[in-house]
């Protein structure tokens, strides 16, 4: 019990959310699927429990060539699946935009932290949405499924 519960923190701290996690039952990771105008990049989102917030950690392979560097990314939280999905998005979380790692060819990884208690996230059926800039012609670049997604991080 003491080997799984090690194991389940380190890959909580490998995932880069540090010490955000107490429990390994309190992190999940979701794929995030690259839009058709994005094919071929690959991406992620783990999710740590917070008190009553979600903390998220997302990872980017990369993003269209046409995106403007340094690179602006907007995330949001729909209601529904990354096919249909709520017209307007139950949370944003874009009070920052910029990646933690700023390289001009990625991969890149940034966090947020969403006004949403994790059981409540992770029970219902939301979809995460990464979007490039106005800029950038606003379009979706990856979308990941909580409802449909469970890789529980720990075991």
């Amino acid at each position: 019990m003491k080997r799984q519960r090690w194991l389940a923190h380190a890959a909580v701290l490998v995932c880069g959310m540090g010490a955000a996690a107490a429990h390994a039952a309190d992190t999940v990771n979701i794929p995030l699927r690259a839009s058709a105008q994005n094919a071929g990049q690959t991406g992620s989102v783990a999710l740590a429990s917070q008190g009553s917030e979600t903390s998220l950690l997302f990872i980017i392979s990369g993003v269209t060539r046409t995106t403007t560097r340094p690179l602006r990314v907007y995330t949001f939280i729909y209601e529904g699946s990354c096919a249909s999905h709520a017209e307007k998005p139950a949370y944003s979380m874009n009070q920052t935009l910029r990646p933690v790692n700023d390289t001009p060819a990625g991969p890149w990884r940034f966090s947020r932290s969403a006004p949403i208690a994790y059981d409540r996230l992770v029970g219902g059926n939301y979809a995460f949405v990464v979007r490039a800039g106005p800029w950038d012609g606003g379009m979706d670049l990856f979308c990941g499924e909580i409802g449909t997604s469970s890789h529980a991080l720990g075991m």
